[in-house]
């Protein structure tokens, strides 16, 4: 029993260290105009999360986009592991310009998703910073291209969300936002601060966390030992003992010392 114990034990700590997310994260910020106020913030808090403890096992990649069309997204970072330094030069650059296409760096992350799942067989989520609907014409062609992601990624038993992270207060711009997030599980963040992004981002990462699932792990070591040859048995669970009826008392004949009835 003591050696089962300890292999339960075990079993459990490394199912417990397989809750990491083993998925990357790319970081995907609107520089449009109306972010210049935010950017500073933005740019600080990825920089204090990327060499977080949090964000130490996950692939990060950084994205930037403005204006209408591809030619205005830009992969600032690349999507790979300890990249903590890359990250930080990288928020150097989220300069605010132009307008605010979603469709476009939506489009792009499908691309990088889809050859990341051929070359690695490993799926990745989205962090979006932004304030604003998509201010391009685009209509509502986000959510196919969301649910294509989800698609791709559920096909090798992988989850997609795109979580947001936005300071926005305008009702129908919340409302976009709420659906392009809902459409994958994820959700609107609202956060302007400083310290209200580096939160979000915490508890954006901690969900993800969660929600990936390890497989139980036993070591030799740690199996139970067979009983070898010679070794004494367990003690065995008593079998219970039939019980004696009491005898049958004749008339003037003294009762049985275990008691009966009459």
């Amino acid at each position: 029993m003591k050696h089962l114990i300890i292999a339960l034990t075990f079993t459990w700590l490394a199912y417990g260290q397989q809750a990491q997310p083993q998925e990357g994260i790319f970081f995907l910020v609107d520089i449009s105009g109306s972010m210049t106020a935010l950017l500073p913030n933005i740019g600080r808090s990825i920089r204090e999360q990327s060499d977080a403890p949090l964000l130490e096992s996950a692939s990060l990649g950084l994205i930037s986009f403005a204006g209408c069309g591809k030619e205005h997204v830009h992969y600032l970072v690349p999507l790979a592991k300890n990249n903590a330094q890359a990250i930080k030069d990288g928020t150097n650059k989220l300069n605010a310009y132009g307008g605010t296409d979603l469709i476009a760096p939506l489009e792009f992350v499908r691309g990088l998703i889809t050859k990341q799942i051929t070359e690695t067989g490993e799926c990745a989520n989205v962090i979006l910073f932004t304030d604003n609907e998509d201010t391009c014409g685009n209509g509502n062609r986000h959510y196919a291209v969301l649910k294509e992601i989800q698609s791709m990624c559920a096909n090798i038993a992988r989850e997609f969300k795109l979580d947001i992270i936005s300071s926005t207060v305008d009702e129908p711009t919340r409302l976009f936002l709420d659906g392009i997030a809902g459409v994958t599980g994820g959700k609107v963040h609202d956060a302007g601060t400083l310290d209200e992004i580096g939160t979000r981002i915490k508890t954006i990462v901690e969900s993800r966390r969660k929600s990936v699932k390890g497989k139980p792990l036993t070591s030799k070591a740690t199996k139970p030992e067979e009983t070898k040859g010679g070794d004494k048995p367990g003690p065995t669970k008593p079998q219970p003992q039939a019980q004696k009826l009491p005898a049958r008392q004749g008339k003037g004949e003294k009762k049985s010392e275990k008691g009966g009835g009459p």
